[in-house]
């Protein structure tokens, strides 16, 4: 945000799939009014960031914490509110949906699929790898 209130460029935000349809206002309001800004939206299903907490392995984890919202259409939505969008798939799609989308100007959504599951995994594979690295420092 710093390098937009300057003038040297977009500001960046990272959110989830259900952060953006909760405050779908926001894009709706301010996508026509000459802001630059790159929404990277992290498109998992809704909710999942609570995996990563030890709620968890409760048996009620999905009922209580997890929220699908089935929404399907981000690239229509973004239409509607004057938008662009972009859907990475592919991690070595990110970076150069990031350039355009910054080069472009206006608002872009720029949405990430993730699996929920995979991103867990490789998340426990990192804490694991600092974990050892930390330990190794002592």
């Amino acid at each position: 945000a710093a390098g937009a209130a300057a003038g040297g460029g977009p500001t960046f935000a990272l959110i989830g799939d259900l952060t953006l349809l909760h405050d779908v206002g926001a894009l709706l309001w301010n996508a026509r009014r000459g802001l630059d800004a790159v929404l990277v939206v992290l498109g998992n299903g809704g909710g999942t960031i609570f995996g990563f907490l030890p709620q968890r392995d409760l048996p009620e984890h999905r009922e209580l914490f997890v929220t699908p919202h089935g929404f399907e259409d981000f690239s229509a939505l973004c239409a509607t509110a004057g938008a662009g969008h972009t859907r990475v798939e592919r991690s070595d799609e990110l970076v150069p949906a990031l350039d355009r989308a910054a080069a472009s100007g206006g608002v872009t959504v720029v949405e990430v699929i993730v699996d929920p599951e995979l991103n867990r995994a490789r998340h426990g594979q990192v804490q694991a790898a600092v974990d050892a690295a930390l330990q190794g420092l002592s």
